[in-house]
């Protein structure tokens, strides 16, 4: 029996070959003519990286259905380690084979091998992007984790008044039908969720037309998904089942505080059978975490799910149940909403009661993290000598006495140590004890250093950000001359909160926010006032302009991450002067896209400024952009320096300056035609046709050249910009 299977897309291949007379039982008549393989096509490297495990339904092919079986790891070295739902490995190597038709025809497949003995195939020719077939028939398929959109793939209706209609195919592309019947499109791309840091968590990033994230949605471990929803964004399945096999409902909308599987995270004991352990972790969101029970030589693993039931009277009833990792039912519980809950019943007569137990994983963040910094502060103080914990007694050359009496032996250290961090961290200071420590006559001596060591500055405060299940981030609100604010990663470690890593520095160093994608804010910002003056223009590259009556100013945006006032980490907009780590002004930025507004805070207060509606042919940038060109070209010298003034008759100055941001030239310019006035000797400037000058110009000038009472004219007042003459 042959290893393999004859998929549709190799009898195809098959089809379109030369029809040969010999027949499968007849293969020693003729030689086997083998296929050329094709190196891309048998590149191992095509199968690297992490693949669902999907099996079809007893006795079907995967048409008619598929499970999934667990991950499968491949590596470029050709090994792989398969997971099963159950948390087994195996492991083993793949190799190129071959199978043959008709004792004629070599195709070659990729055969998993564990040891000796053949696990499964797939033909090196892909059957549709990310997926092979496996098996005699197609009784599985291999999906690419990071490219399968199965569960999701179908039609969809947003959960609002006249909702969006949004079809979403196989390959992650999905298209949008407004009530107006207008379509638009956009993809859908797996990955770790857009703007936020990496937390290793799978999310569905949403992408419209022009290749920009506008929300991204939790993937989960369903097969077949019913509900997508990320805060008041909610999709559900057209002609979808509300209810799951057991009756219960998905929640449609958020609730209250206290409702939601959060509530149970954290270690619980039976409360009949104390040898019995609850172990609730994070999951994908509020309203789904993941569990494992431990009792003896019993253990089970799965989710827990907000869901809900409907009473003989329609109110819904909301219970915690826990489904298995193969989606069965486990147990329920009721939810009472109790905050904080440190017990729950399943059942009228409390048949299962868990009971909270109390440990460090409960307790405020913040005295935990500024306990841990004071207490690495005192490890950092002993082991380089300070003189507040030592003496110098002269008993030792080149060492003095610890004096703090928690501190008697080197054994002592390293279990303070370990008692305050953890990982390598904790394994780098403890291999230092050895080096630095000494002990005699019943003292412990630390070698003389003379160097200064990293202190934390907790007497300010201290801010939490990036709380979650096992770990978390901690700044020092404060800080200290020399070393600057102190952030430190805290994880949760047999009972106890440890430190996993320091750093410190300026604030702006440690809260930066890597590739942040500022293109949504690019464009040409005018304050909305009717008598405003200021202009923002950002460009693309991260760059801005920041043009008031008093002259412009040139730099970059950056994002750094700000403390807001409930705590939580936000991300500010900061407009950062050339060469200075000077903030002239910063905004935060909304969900709204696209964005219209911003509010520019300086100081003072926050000032309202509204994106330009482009009105002519030729937008802001490109006007400057033709106006460098077209500078240099006709005296030879290049701005080093351009910015726009939006007038109110919606012409537009573009202004010219020096590396220094001196002013010393402009353009007047009509965005419909492009034509318009230099400032310096008023001569007509004709961007689509540079170098012509014609006195059929000069009706067309009549309007542009009104705008320099109202937009170079400010430069003009605050002495930024002189004629010619007047320099001579």
């Amino acid at each position: 029996m042959k290893k393999m299977i004859s998929c549709l897309t190799v009898l195809t291949m098959l089809a379109a070959l030369p029809t040969v007379a010999a027949s499968a039982a007849d293969n020693t008549a003729y030689e086997p003519i083998a296929v050329q393989d094709s190196a891309d096509v048998t590149d191992i490297n095509n199968l690297v990286g992490q693949w669902k495990y999907m099996a079809a339904l007893e006795g079907m092919n995967i048409t008619a259905g598929v499970i999934n079986n667990g991950i499968i790891d491949i590596n470029p070295d050709s090994t792989y380690i398969y997971t099963d739902l159950g948390g087994n490995t195996h492991s083993g190597v793949i190799k190129v084979d071959h199978d043959t038709f008709g004792g004629e025809y070599n195709v070659p497949f990729f055969a998993f091998y564990e040891g000796d003995e053949f696990f499964i195939g797939c033909y090196c020719e892909q059957n549709e992007p990310f997926v092979y077939v496996l098996g005699n028939g197609g009784t599985g398929k291999l999906v690419s984790v990071n490219h399968d959109f199965s569960a999701i793939t179908g039609e969809w209706e947003e959960q609002v008044d006249d909702g969006r209609i949004f079809n979403i195919s196989a390959d992650g592309a999905y298209t949008v039908t407004y009530p107006d019947n207008v379509t638009d499109y956009g993809f859908i791309k797996i990955g770790k969720k857009a703007f936020s840091e990496d937390d290793g968590s799978k999310w569905y990033n949403f992408y419209n037309a022009n290749g920009m994230v506008w929300i991204s949605i939790p993937v989960t471990d369903s097969e077949t998904v019913d509900d997508l929803r990320e805060g008041d964004f909610i999709l559900k399945r057209k002609n979808a089942d509300p209810r799951n096999k057991y009756g219960y409902y998905t929640p449609d909308k958020y609730l209250e505080a206290g409702v939601s599987t959060a509530a149970l995270i954290g270690t619980w004991t039976d409360a009949k059978n104390d040898s019995a352990v609850l172990i609730v972790t994070e999951g994908i969101s509020l309203y789904n975490s993941n569990f494992e029970y431990i009792n003896g030589n019993e253990t089970v693993k799965g989710v827990i799910n907000l869901e809900y039931i409907l009473t003989q009277s329609g109110e819904k009833e909301y219970w915690y149940n826990f489904y298995n990792n193969d989606g069965t039912f486990w147990n329920g519980f009721s939810v009472s909403g109790e905050i904080p809950l440190n017990d729950f019943f399943s059942g009228q007569d409390g048949a299962t009661h868990f009971v909270r137990l109390q440990d460090e994983k409960s307790a405020d963040k913040k005295e935990i993290a500024a306990a841990r910094m004071n207490d690495f502060n005192e490890i950092l103080a002993v082991m380089n000598a300070s003189p507040q914990y030592t003496a110098d007694n002269g008993e030792i050359e080149d060492y003095v006495k610890v004096t703090d009496s928690r501190f008697a032996s080197i054994s002592d250290v390293k279990n303070f140590i370990s008692d305050t961090c953890t990982e390598e961290l904790k394994d780098e200071l403890i291999r230092d004890c050895d080096d630095c420590f000494i002990e005699k006559n019943g003292s412990l001596y630390v070698k003389k250093t003379g160097r200064s060591f990293f202190s934390f500055e907790t007497s300010y405060g201290i801010a939490v950000t990036d709380p979650a299940m096992n770990c978390f981030s901690a700044l020092t609100i404060g800080e200290n001359d020399l070393f600057g604010n102190g952030k430190a990663e805290l994880r949760y470690s047999e009972g106890r909160w440890r430190i996993k890593s320091y750093e410190y520095g300026e604030w702006r160093e440690l809260m930066a926010v890597e590739n942040f994608d500022i293109s949504g804010f690019a464009g040409i910002w005018y304050e909305d006032t009717k008598t405003g003056v200021d202009i923002l223009d950002i460009r693309t590259d991260g760059t801005f302009s920041y043009t008031n009556e008093y002259g412009s100013t040139f730099g970059t945006l950056e994002a750094i991450y700000g403390i807001g006032e409930d705590g939580e980490k936000v991300i500010v907009i900061e407009l950062v002067r050339n060469g200075d780590i000077i903030t002239i002004a910063n905004f935060y930025p909304t969900s709204e896209n696209p964005c219209n507004d911003i509010y520019l805070n300086r100081e003072g207060g926050s000032i309202h400024f509204v994106r330009h509606a482009e009105t002519g042919k030729y937008t802001v940038e490109k006007l400057m952009e033709m106006s460098v060109k077209d500078y240099e070209e006709k005296t030879g010298r290049k701005p080093a320096n351009t910015h726009p003034m939006i007038n109110y008759d919606n012409s537009v100055t573009v202004i010219f300056s020096d590396e220094d941001g001196k002013t010393f030239d402009a353009y007047n310019l009509d965005p419909d035609t492009g034509i318009g006035e230099r400032f310096a000797d008023k001569s007509v400037v004709n961007l689509p046709q540079t170098g012509i000058n014609s006195l059929a110009l000069a009706g067309t000038l009549a309007g542009a050249s009104a705008i320099t009472l109202l937009g170079i004219g400010a430069v003009i007042r605050s002495g930024k910009l002189r004629k010619k003459e007047d320099e001579e």
